[in-house]
Protein backbone atom coordinates (compact mmCIF):
# COMPACT_ATOMS: atom_id res chain seq x y z
CA UNK A 1 0.00 0.00 0.00
CA UNK A 2 1.40 3.44 -0.95
CA UNK A 3 1.96 6.32 1.44
CA UNK A 4 -1.02 8.34 0.23
CA UNK A 5 -3.37 5.34 0.49
CA UNK A 6 -2.12 4.60 4.00
CA UNK A 7 -2.68 8.22 5.04
CA UNK A 8 -6.21 8.19 3.64
CA UNK A 9 -7.01 4.93 5.42
CA UNK A 10 -5.77 6.24 8.76
CA UNK A 11 -7.61 9.55 8.36
CA UNK A 12 -10.83 7.69 7.56
CA UNK A 13 -10.34 5.39 10.52
CA UNK A 14 -9.75 8.37 12.81
CA UNK A 15 -12.94 10.04 11.53
CA UNK A 16 -14.96 6.87 12.10
CA UNK A 17 -13.69 6.64 15.66
CA UNK A 18 -14.62 10.25 16.37
CA UNK A 19 -18.17 9.61 15.15
CA UNK A 20 -18.47 6.60 17.42
CA UNK A 21 -17.40 8.76 20.39
CA UNK A 22 -20.54 10.84 20.07
CA UNK A 23 -22.86 7.80 20.07
CA UNK A 24 -21.43 5.60 22.81
CA UNK A 25 -20.96 5.84 26.57
CA UNK A 26 -17.82 6.83 28.43
CA UNK A 27 -16.38 3.33 28.34
CA UNK A 28 -16.78 3.15 24.56
CA UNK A 29 -15.25 6.61 24.29
CA UNK A 30 -12.23 5.43 26.21
CA UNK A 31 -11.88 2.42 23.96
CA UNK A 32 -12.22 4.47 20.82
CA UNK A 33 -9.71 7.04 22.03
CA UNK A 34 -7.21 4.25 22.68
CA UNK A 35 -7.76 3.01 19.16
CA UNK A 36 -7.28 6.52 17.77
CA UNK A 37 -4.13 6.97 19.78
CA UNK A 38 -2.83 3.69 18.44
CA UNK A 39 -3.54 4.79 14.87
CA UNK A 40 -1.73 8.08 15.47
CA UNK A 41 1.26 6.11 16.69
CA UNK A 42 1.20 4.17 13.42
CA UNK A 43 0.98 7.42 11.47
CA UNK A 44 3.99 8.86 13.27
CA UNK A 45 6.08 5.85 12.27
CA UNK A 46 5.43 6.28 8.53
CA UNK A 47 8.37 7.80 6.67
CA UNK A 48 6.55 10.60 4.83
CA UNK A 49 8.60 12.30 2.06
CA UNK A 50 9.10 16.03 2.49
CA UNK A 51 7.10 16.76 -0.65
CA UNK A 52 3.94 15.40 1.01
CA UNK A 53 4.36 17.29 4.26
CA UNK A 54 2.71 20.60 5.02
CA UNK A 55 4.80 23.47 3.69
CA UNK A 56 5.40 26.45 5.94
CA UNK A 57 5.67 29.86 4.27
CA UNK A 58 9.08 31.45 4.12
CA UNK A 59 9.84 34.16 6.66
CA UNK A 60 11.32 36.25 3.84
CA UNK A 61 8.89 36.24 0.89
CA UNK A 62 10.37 36.21 -2.58
CA UNK A 63 10.10 39.31 -4.74
CA UNK A 64 8.28 39.03 -8.04
CA UNK A 65 8.33 41.55 -10.86
CA UNK A 66 5.58 43.04 -12.97
CA UNK A 67 6.72 42.92 -16.62
CA UNK A 68 4.57 45.95 -17.48
CA UNK A 69 6.38 48.32 -15.15
CA UNK A 70 9.39 46.36 -13.91
CA UNK A 71 8.20 47.12 -10.37
CA UNK A 72 8.42 44.68 -7.49
CA UNK A 73 5.03 43.18 -6.67
CA UNK A 74 4.30 43.66 -2.98
CA UNK A 75 2.77 40.24 -2.41
CA UNK A 76 3.55 37.78 0.34
CA UNK A 77 3.47 34.04 -0.12
CA UNK A 78 -0.03 32.75 0.53
CA UNK A 79 -0.96 29.29 1.74
CA UNK A 80 -2.05 27.03 -1.08
CA UNK A 81 -5.83 26.53 -0.85
CA UNK A 82 -8.40 25.86 -3.54
CA UNK A 83 -11.31 27.71 -1.91
CA UNK A 84 -13.93 29.04 -4.32
CA UNK A 85 -12.15 27.88 -7.49
CA UNK A 86 -15.27 26.04 -8.58
CA UNK A 87 -17.80 28.38 -6.98
CA UNK A 88 -19.28 29.17 -10.38
CA UNK A 89 -18.49 25.82 -11.97
CA UNK A 90 -20.88 24.66 -14.67
CA UNK A 91 -20.93 20.95 -15.34
CA UNK A 92 -21.35 21.62 -19.04
CA UNK A 93 -18.04 21.92 -20.88
CA UNK A 94 -19.65 22.77 -24.20
CA UNK A 95 -17.89 26.13 -24.40
CA UNK A 96 -14.47 24.79 -23.43
CA UNK A 97 -13.64 22.86 -26.57
CA UNK A 98 -14.14 24.43 -29.99
CA UNK A 99 -13.86 21.85 -32.76
CA UNK A 100 -11.89 23.09 -35.81
CA UNK A 101 -13.66 23.10 -39.15
CA UNK A 102 -11.17 21.54 -41.50
CA UNK A 103 -8.64 19.79 -39.26
CA UNK A 104 -10.87 17.16 -37.71
CA UNK A 105 -9.87 14.38 -40.09
CA UNK A 106 -7.27 11.94 -38.77
CA UNK A 107 -4.72 12.68 -41.49
CA UNK A 108 -2.64 14.72 -39.05
CA UNK A 109 0.63 13.06 -38.15
CA UNK A 110 2.92 13.59 -35.18
CA UNK A 111 4.53 16.97 -35.83
CA UNK A 112 6.70 17.61 -32.77
CA UNK A 113 9.87 17.08 -34.84
CA UNK A 114 8.97 19.25 -37.79
CA UNK A 115 7.33 22.48 -38.91
CA UNK A 116 4.69 21.16 -41.29
CA UNK A 117 1.66 18.92 -41.25
CA UNK A 118 2.21 16.09 -43.70
CA UNK A 119 -0.56 16.33 -46.26
CA UNK A 120 -1.19 17.69 -49.74
CA UNK A 121 -1.69 21.23 -48.50
CA UNK A 122 1.08 21.92 -46.02
CA UNK A 123 0.28 24.30 -43.18
CA UNK A 124 2.88 26.10 -41.12
CA UNK A 125 3.11 25.44 -37.42
CA UNK A 126 4.08 28.66 -35.68
CA UNK A 127 5.99 28.75 -32.42
CA UNK A 128 7.05 31.81 -30.43
CA UNK A 129 10.65 31.16 -31.47
CA UNK A 130 9.76 31.28 -35.16
CA UNK A 131 7.61 34.40 -34.82
CA UNK A 132 10.46 36.18 -33.02
CA UNK A 133 12.80 35.58 -35.95
CA UNK A 134 10.58 37.65 -38.25
CA UNK A 135 8.93 40.26 -36.01
CA UNK A 136 10.02 42.27 -32.99
CA UNK A 137 7.96 43.00 -29.88
CA UNK A 138 6.47 46.12 -31.49
CA UNK A 139 5.20 44.01 -34.38
CA UNK A 140 7.73 45.37 -36.89
CA UNK A 141 9.35 43.04 -39.42
CA UNK A 142 13.03 42.37 -38.72
CA UNK A 143 15.91 41.68 -41.09
CA UNK A 144 16.11 37.94 -41.63
CA UNK A 145 17.59 35.43 -44.06
CA UNK A 146 14.96 33.11 -45.64
CA UNK A 147 17.49 30.30 -45.99
CA UNK A 148 18.37 30.51 -42.30
CA UNK A 149 14.70 30.53 -41.37
CA UNK A 150 14.13 27.40 -43.42
CA UNK A 151 17.03 25.34 -42.08
CA UNK A 152 17.09 26.57 -38.48
CA UNK A 153 13.41 27.01 -37.67
CA UNK A 154 11.38 25.11 -40.27
CA UNK A 155 13.28 22.04 -41.41
CA UNK A 156 15.47 22.19 -38.28
CA UNK A 157 18.32 20.21 -39.80
CA UNK A 158 20.83 22.68 -38.32
CA UNK A 159 21.00 24.69 -35.12
CA UNK A 160 22.89 27.68 -33.82
CA UNK A 161 25.93 26.47 -31.92
CA UNK A 162 26.19 28.75 -28.92
CA UNK A 163 27.34 27.46 -25.56
CA UNK A 164 25.09 29.89 -23.68
CA UNK A 165 22.09 28.12 -25.24
CA UNK A 166 23.35 24.86 -23.76
CA UNK A 167 23.53 26.46 -20.30
CA UNK A 168 19.78 26.95 -20.28
CA UNK A 169 19.10 23.51 -21.78
CA UNK A 170 21.34 21.86 -19.19
CA UNK A 171 19.53 23.66 -16.37
CA UNK A 172 16.18 22.56 -17.84
CA UNK A 173 17.40 18.98 -17.99
CA UNK A 174 18.45 18.99 -14.33
CA UNK A 175 15.19 20.59 -13.14
CA UNK A 176 12.59 19.13 -15.50
CA UNK A 177 14.19 15.88 -16.59
CA UNK A 178 14.18 16.85 -20.27
CA UNK A 179 14.44 19.78 -22.65
CA UNK A 180 11.74 20.95 -25.03
CA UNK A 181 13.47 19.69 -28.16
CA UNK A 182 16.69 18.04 -27.05
CA UNK A 183 18.48 17.03 -23.89
CA UNK A 184 21.78 18.61 -22.86
CA UNK A 185 22.96 16.19 -20.18
CA UNK A 186 26.43 17.64 -19.65
CA UNK A 187 28.61 20.64 -20.48
CA UNK A 188 32.18 20.88 -21.84
CA UNK A 189 34.82 20.41 -19.16
CA UNK A 190 37.86 22.53 -18.42
CA UNK A 191 40.38 21.93 -21.21
CA UNK A 192 43.38 21.59 -18.90
CA UNK A 193 41.99 19.88 -15.82
CA UNK A 194 39.11 17.94 -17.35
CA UNK A 195 36.92 18.97 -14.41
CA UNK A 196 33.60 20.80 -14.34
CA UNK A 197 33.90 24.50 -14.94
CA UNK A 198 32.53 27.07 -12.52
CA UNK A 199 29.52 27.81 -14.70
CA UNK A 200 28.40 24.18 -14.67
CA UNK A 201 28.79 23.95 -10.91
CA UNK A 202 26.66 27.09 -10.46
CA UNK A 203 23.91 25.73 -12.73
CA UNK A 204 23.89 22.49 -10.75
CA UNK A 205 23.70 24.41 -7.48
CA UNK A 206 20.77 26.44 -8.77
CA UNK A 207 18.94 23.34 -10.04
CA UNK A 208 19.56 21.02 -7.10
CA UNK A 209 19.68 23.39 -4.13
CA UNK A 210 17.91 26.67 -4.80
CA UNK A 211 15.21 25.66 -7.27
CA UNK A 212 13.52 23.08 -4.97
CA UNK A 213 13.38 25.60 -2.13
CA UNK A 214 11.98 28.38 -4.33
CA UNK A 215 9.50 26.11 -6.07
CA UNK A 216 7.99 24.90 -2.78
CA UNK A 217 7.38 28.50 -1.74
CA UNK A 218 5.63 29.50 -4.96
CA UNK A 219 3.69 26.49 -6.21
CA UNK A 220 1.38 23.79 -4.91
CA UNK A 221 2.40 20.69 -6.87
CA UNK A 222 5.45 18.56 -7.48
CA UNK A 223 7.41 18.42 -10.71
CA UNK A 224 7.09 14.94 -12.18
CA UNK A 225 9.44 14.54 -15.17
CA UNK A 226 7.77 13.21 -18.32
CA UNK A 227 4.34 13.77 -16.79
CA UNK A 228 3.80 17.46 -16.05
CA UNK A 229 6.91 18.73 -17.85
CA UNK A 230 7.42 19.60 -21.52
CA UNK A 231 3.70 19.61 -22.34
CA UNK A 232 2.95 20.16 -26.07
CA UNK A 233 -0.13 22.33 -26.65
CA UNK A 234 -1.62 23.11 -30.06
CA UNK A 235 -4.26 25.53 -31.28
CA UNK A 236 -5.80 25.91 -34.71
CA UNK A 237 -5.94 29.58 -35.72
CA UNK A 238 -8.94 29.53 -38.01
CA UNK A 239 -8.57 33.20 -38.94
CA UNK A 240 -5.10 32.64 -40.45
CA UNK A 241 -5.50 28.92 -41.27
CA UNK A 242 -2.38 27.96 -39.34
CA UNK A 243 -1.49 25.94 -36.29
CA UNK A 244 0.09 27.48 -33.19
CA UNK A 245 2.23 25.43 -30.85
CA UNK A 246 3.84 25.83 -27.48
CA UNK A 247 5.78 23.43 -25.28
CA UNK A 248 5.23 24.24 -21.61
CA UNK A 249 8.19 23.57 -19.33
CA UNK A 250 5.91 22.76 -16.40
CA UNK A 251 2.12 22.63 -16.37
CA UNK A 252 -0.28 22.60 -14.59
CA UNK A 253 0.39 23.96 -11.13
CA UNK A 254 -1.28 26.45 -8.77
CA UNK A 255 0.27 29.67 -7.47
CA UNK A 256 -0.63 32.81 -5.52
CA UNK A 257 2.38 34.68 -6.86
CA UNK A 258 0.48 37.49 -8.60
CA UNK A 259 -2.50 38.09 -6.34
CA UNK A 260 -4.80 37.01 -3.54
CA UNK A 261 -6.53 34.19 -5.39
CA UNK A 262 -5.13 30.94 -6.76
CA UNK A 263 -4.05 31.00 -10.39
CA UNK A 264 -3.27 28.23 -12.82
CA UNK A 265 0.38 28.72 -13.77
CA UNK A 266 2.49 27.92 -16.80
CA UNK A 267 6.06 27.75 -15.49
CA UNK A 268 9.06 28.41 -17.70
CA UNK A 269 12.63 27.96 -16.46
CA UNK A 270 15.24 30.43 -17.71
CA UNK A 271 18.99 30.74 -17.18
CA UNK A 272 20.89 33.94 -17.87
CA UNK A 273 24.26 35.43 -17.05
CA UNK A 274 22.94 38.43 -15.11
CA UNK A 275 19.33 38.77 -13.92
CA UNK A 276 19.83 42.55 -13.55
CA UNK A 277 21.24 43.17 -17.04
CA UNK A 278 19.26 45.32 -19.48
CA UNK A 279 21.61 44.63 -22.39
CA UNK A 280 19.74 43.27 -25.40
CA UNK A 281 16.37 43.67 -23.63
CA UNK A 282 17.57 41.50 -20.76
CA UNK A 283 15.76 40.42 -17.61
CA UNK A 284 16.90 43.49 -15.71
CA UNK A 285 13.97 45.50 -17.12
CA UNK A 286 11.02 43.19 -17.82
CA UNK A 287 8.86 46.10 -19.03
CA UNK A 288 11.04 46.41 -22.15
CA UNK A 289 11.28 42.71 -22.95
CA UNK A 290 9.53 40.77 -25.68
CA UNK A 291 6.89 38.69 -23.86
CA UNK A 292 5.67 36.92 -26.99
CA UNK A 293 6.22 33.46 -25.52
CA UNK A 294 4.11 34.11 -22.44
CA UNK A 295 1.34 35.88 -24.41
CA UNK A 296 1.16 33.07 -26.95
CA UNK A 297 1.27 30.29 -24.34
CA UNK A 298 -1.52 31.86 -22.30
CA UNK A 299 -3.74 32.22 -25.35
CA UNK A 300 -3.11 28.65 -26.45
CA UNK A 301 -5.14 27.63 -23.40
CA UNK A 302 -8.23 29.66 -24.24
CA UNK A 303 -10.96 27.52 -25.83
CA UNK A 304 -8.49 24.65 -25.91
CA UNK A 305 -9.60 21.74 -28.07
CA UNK A 306 -8.46 18.55 -26.34
CA UNK A 307 -9.41 16.29 -29.26
CA UNK A 308 -7.38 18.42 -31.67
CA UNK A 309 -4.34 18.18 -29.37
CA UNK A 310 -4.72 14.41 -29.22
CA UNK A 311 -4.61 14.24 -33.01
CA UNK A 312 -1.63 16.57 -33.22
CA UNK A 313 0.47 14.63 -30.73
CA UNK A 314 -0.83 11.07 -30.30
CA UNK A 315 2.45 9.92 -28.78
CA UNK A 316 2.14 12.36 -25.88
CA UNK A 317 -1.51 11.45 -25.49
CA UNK A 318 -0.59 7.77 -25.33
CA UNK A 319 2.29 8.17 -22.88
CA UNK A 320 0.80 10.87 -20.62
CA UNK A 321 -2.69 11.75 -21.80
CA UNK A 322 -4.22 15.17 -22.41
CA UNK A 323 -7.23 14.17 -20.33
CA UNK A 324 -4.94 13.63 -17.34
CA UNK A 325 -3.47 17.11 -17.73
CA UNK A 326 -6.64 19.02 -18.57
CA UNK A 327 -9.00 17.87 -15.83
CA UNK A 328 -12.37 19.50 -15.12
CA UNK A 329 -10.79 21.76 -12.48
CA UNK A 330 -8.05 22.88 -14.85
CA UNK A 331 -10.51 23.54 -17.67
CA UNK A 332 -12.74 25.55 -15.35
CA UNK A 333 -9.85 27.75 -14.22
CA UNK A 334 -8.94 28.34 -17.87
CA UNK A 335 -12.54 29.26 -18.66
CA UNK A 336 -12.50 31.79 -15.81
CA UNK A 337 -9.16 33.17 -17.12
CA UNK A 338 -7.47 32.41 -13.81
CA UNK A 339 -4.18 31.75 -15.57
CA UNK A 340 -0.74 33.32 -15.41
CA UNK A 341 2.74 32.77 -16.84
CA UNK A 342 5.71 32.57 -14.46
CA UNK A 343 9.29 32.90 -15.66
CA UNK A 344 11.69 31.47 -13.08
CA UNK A 345 14.91 33.26 -14.02
CA UNK A 346 18.17 31.91 -12.60
CA UNK A 347 21.69 33.25 -13.02
CA UNK A 348 24.57 30.97 -13.97
CA UNK A 349 27.11 33.61 -12.90
CA UNK A 350 25.86 34.10 -9.35
CA UNK A 351 23.90 31.99 -6.87
CA UNK A 352 23.52 34.40 -3.95
CA UNK A 353 20.10 35.58 -2.82
CA UNK A 354 20.37 39.07 -4.35
CA UNK A 355 21.72 38.12 -7.76
CA UNK A 356 20.82 34.48 -8.29
CA UNK A 357 17.08 34.43 -8.95
CA UNK A 358 13.99 36.48 -9.78
CA UNK A 359 10.48 35.53 -10.93
CA UNK A 360 8.94 37.57 -13.74
CA UNK A 361 5.16 37.34 -14.06
CA UNK A 362 3.03 37.85 -17.15
CA UNK A 363 -0.72 37.92 -16.58
CA UNK A 364 -3.34 36.97 -19.13
CA UNK A 365 -4.48 40.58 -19.38
CA UNK A 366 -3.08 43.96 -18.41
CA UNK A 367 -5.31 44.41 -15.37
CA UNK A 368 -3.53 47.58 -14.24
CA UNK A 369 -4.17 49.39 -17.52
CA UNK A 370 -7.03 47.57 -19.25
CA UNK A 371 -7.62 50.38 -21.76
CA UNK A 372 -4.01 50.11 -22.90
CA UNK A 373 -4.04 46.32 -23.13
CA UNK A 374 -2.99 45.62 -26.72
CA UNK A 375 -1.18 42.32 -26.17
CA UNK A 376 -3.86 40.21 -27.86
CA UNK A 377 -4.02 42.48 -30.89
CA UNK A 378 -0.23 42.70 -31.10
CA UNK A 379 0.03 38.91 -30.99
CA UNK A 380 -2.51 38.57 -33.80
CA UNK A 381 -0.64 41.12 -35.90
CA UNK A 382 2.70 39.38 -35.38
CA UNK A 383 1.17 36.04 -36.35
CA UNK A 384 -0.38 37.58 -39.48
CA UNK A 385 2.90 39.21 -40.58
CA UNK A 386 4.95 36.10 -39.85
CA UNK A 387 2.62 33.92 -41.89
CA UNK A 388 2.63 36.39 -44.80
CA UNK A 389 6.43 36.42 -44.88
CA UNK A 390 6.66 32.63 -44.58
CA UNK A 391 4.34 32.23 -47.54
CA UNK A 392 6.38 34.76 -49.51
CA UNK A 393 9.79 33.22 -48.85
CA UNK A 394 8.37 29.73 -49.47
CA UNK A 395 7.19 30.78 -52.94
CA UNK A 396 10.66 32.20 -53.70
CA UNK A 397 12.44 29.01 -52.67
CA UNK A 398 13.96 30.45 -49.47
CA UNK A 399 16.58 32.46 -51.32
CA UNK A 400 19.37 33.70 -49.00
CA UNK A 401 19.49 37.31 -47.90
CA UNK A 402 23.15 37.98 -47.13
CA UNK A 403 24.06 40.53 -44.51
CA UNK A 404 27.02 40.83 -42.21
CA UNK A 405 25.03 40.38 -38.99
CA UNK A 406 23.02 37.40 -40.21
CA UNK A 407 25.84 35.59 -42.01
CA UNK A 408 28.39 35.52 -39.21
CA UNK A 409 28.38 32.13 -37.53
CA UNK A 410 25.57 30.75 -39.70
CA UNK A 411 25.66 26.94 -39.33
CA UNK A 412 23.58 25.96 -42.36
CA UNK A 413 25.43 23.36 -44.42
CA UNK A 414 25.09 25.18 -47.76
CA UNK A 415 26.67 28.24 -46.18
CA UNK A 416 29.86 26.39 -45.34
CA UNK A 417 31.51 26.89 -48.71
CA UNK A 418 34.78 28.32 -47.43
CA UNK A 419 36.92 28.33 -44.34
CA UNK A 420 35.19 31.38 -42.88
CA UNK A 421 31.80 29.67 -42.92
CA UNK A 422 30.11 32.30 -45.11
CA UNK A 423 27.83 31.44 -48.02
CA UNK A 424 28.55 32.21 -51.67
CA UNK A 425 25.84 34.88 -51.61
CA UNK A 426 27.82 36.62 -48.89
CA UNK A 427 30.85 36.92 -51.18
CA UNK A 428 28.85 37.64 -54.31
CA UNK A 429 27.41 40.72 -52.65
CA UNK A 430 30.81 41.83 -51.32
CA UNK A 431 29.67 42.02 -47.72
CA UNK A 432 32.52 42.52 -45.27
Amino acid sequence: MGILEELERLEKLEGDNNNKDKETDDNTKSSDQSSTSSDKDKLSKINIPDDFKKKEPSSTPLESFDPETGEILDDTIKSNKFDDILSSHNDSTTNVNVAPDDLSNPYIELTSKGPFITNNDDKFILSSTLIKQITDHWGNVKDYCPRQIYHLYLKKDFKLEKEVFDYGSYGEYLILGAGAYENVTDLPKHKKTGKKRVTQRRIEEQARVHFPRIYRQLFSTMIIPFYNTQIPVYKYDKENNIILRGIYDHFPTITFIDGNEPKLAIVDVKFTANIHSTFGLGWGDPSKMDHLQSDLYLRLLTDIDIDFNKKMDPLFDKNVGYDRIFTDVILEMIRQEKITFVNLVFSYNSTDSDNGFKPVIRTFKNYKNPFQDDRTQTLKERIRKTLAHLEQIKSSGYEPYPNSDLCKGCPVAKLISNKNGYCTAFHENNIT
